[in-house]
């Protein structure tokens, strides 16, 4: 299965489905079989989470890697 990219604009906001954490609060009781999609589905939403968080510390990376680029460039252009 190939990898999607996601976007850093999703950073933080994929979060558990809020009608499952409503019934949690009303103290739903639920099937072994729903437990076991709840967690699958909780831990899907986490990689999604960490997917974006390291395109985030990515594309800072890339943004500080060409300023200092542009900086030597025009440093050595000056002299």
């Amino acid at each position: 299965m190939k990898k999607k990219l996601v976007p850093a604009s999703l950073l933080g906001q994929v979060v558990r489905c809020p009608y499952a954490a409503s019934r949690d609060r009303q103290g739903a009781v639920i099937s072994e079989k729903d437990k076991i999609l709840r967690e699958k589905g909780d831990q899907y939403h986490n990689s999604v989470n960490e997917a974006c968080v390291s395109a985030e510390k990515n594309s800072s990376r890339i943004f500080v890697i060409i300023l200092v680029v542009i900086v030597v460039i025009v440093c050595i252009s000056l002299f």
